[in-house]
C-alpha cells in the first residue's frame, strides 16, 4: 500500500509540473504574440488628420508592411513639435518609442508636422540599404504634393506603399551599395562546345605542321651534293675550344643585424585608422542617434 501511494504521489506531482510548464510557455507565446501584434502598426494620429476609415487603411497597409520587409513602420502627426525641428522630433520619436525589429532598430518613420509646417521621412538601420538618397527624396517629392492640397492619409499611406517597393521589388540599391550586387555566374561549356573548341584547335596546330614539314622534304632524285638548299649536311661545321675562367679576386661586404632593432620613428601629425562596420550607411545626411542610423530628408508646405 505505501508503495502504492509513493507512486500515485509522485505521478501527481509530475501532472502538477507538466501542467505548469505548459502554462509558462502557453503564457510566453501568448506575450509573443501580443508584442509582434502591437509592432505591427504604429500609427499616431495625435494631430488628427485622419479619419476613422483613414486610420484603418494606413493600419492595414502598415501591418501588411511589416510582414513583408521584416522591419517597423511608423507614422506620427503632430501640432506641438516641442520647440524642435521636423528632423529632431521624429527621431526623438521614435528612439523613445523603441522602434524597431532587430538590433539595428530596423525601420521607416513619416512625421506631417503641422508646427513646423513640415513633413519629415528617414529611414533607419537596415532600411538605408533599400531608401538611399534618391529614393528617399522621390517619397518625400511624391508626399509632399499630396500635402498641399490637404490629402495628409494619402501622403503617409504612399510613403509606407512606396517604402515596400523599394524594399520587396526594386531591393538594395545597388547604385549607392555597389559591393552589394549580385555576381552574374559564368555560363559553362557544354560538351558539344568543348568538342567543336578542341577540333579546331588541333585542326590548327596540325595544319601549320604538315605545311612546314611539306616545304623541308627533299624532292626525289636530288641529294645534298647537287647543291640542294635544304641540304644541312653540306654547309654545317662544327667547332669545340676550351675555355678556362679566372678568378682575379672578390669582395666581401659584412653588416652587424643588431638584436633589438630601435623603433622607426614616424613623421609629424596624427595617424588615424577607419573600419567599415556592417551597420554603416551612406547618405548625405547619414548619422547615427542613440544607436540608431537615420538618413532622413523633410519639405516645407
Amino acid at each position: 500500500m505505501r508503495i502504492e501511494k509513493a507512486a500515485r504521489k509522485k505521478e501527481l506531482v509530475l501532472c502538477v509540473l507538466l501542467v505548469l510548464v505548459s502554462l509558462v510557455v502557453f503564457l510566453q507565446a501568448g506575450a509573443f504574440c501580443v508584442r509582434a501584434e502591437e509592432r505591427e502598426a504604429h500609427l499616431y494620429d495625435n494631430a488628427g488628420l485622419f479619419s476613422q476609415s483613414e486610420r484603418d487603411d494606413l493600419k492595414r497597409a502598415m501591418q501588411d508592411a511589416v510582414k513583408k520587409t521584416a522591419m517597423d513602420f511608423v507614422v506620427v502627426t503632430t501640432e506641438d513639435a516641442q520647440g524642435k525641428t521636423a528632423e529632431r522630433y521624429g527621431e526623438d520619436f521614435y528612439i523613445d518609442g523603441d522602434f524597431g525589429l532587430d538590433e539595428e532598430y530596423s525601420g521607416m518613420i513619416f512625421l506631417i508636422d503641422m508646427d513646423n509646417r513640415e513633413i519629415f521621412y528617414s529611414p533607419v538601420g537596415r532600411m538605408n540599404y533599400y531608401v538611399t538618397d534618391t529614393r528617399r527624396d522621390q517619397i518625400l517629392d511624391d508626399a509632399f504634393s499630396y500635402v498641399v492640397d490637404g490629402a495628409y492619409a494619402d501622403a503617409a499611406l504612399l510613403a509606407v506603399n512606396d517604402t515596400v517597393s523599394y524594399v520587396v521589388e526594386a531591393g538594395v540599391d545597388t547604385d549607392v551599395y555597389v559591393e552589394m550586387k549580385p555576381v552574374q555566374q559564368k555560363k559553362s561549356l557544354t560538351s558539344v562546345e568543348i568538342a567543336a573548341a578542341c577540333g579546331a584547335a588541333f585542326l590548327l596546330a596540325f595544319l601549320p605542321c604538315v605545311s612546314i614539314a611539306g616545304g623541308y622534304r627533299r624532292k626525289p632524285g636530288k641529294s645534298a651534293a647537287t647543291g640542294f638548299q635544304s641540304g644541312y649536311r653540306t654547309q654545317s661545321h662544327f667547332l669545340l675550344r676550351k675555355e678556362t675562367d679566372i678568378l682575379v679576386g672578390k669582395d666581401v661586404t659584412s653588416v652587424r643585424i643588431p638584436k633589438n632593432p630601435p623603433p622607426s620613428r614616424s613623421s609629424g601629425g596624427r595617424s588615424s585608422s577607419s573600419s567599415r562596420s556592417s551597420g554603416s550607411y551612406r547618405g548625405s545626411n547619414s548619422h547615427r542617434s542613440s544607436g540608431r542610423s537615420f538618413n532622413g530628408g523633410s519639405r516645407k508646405f
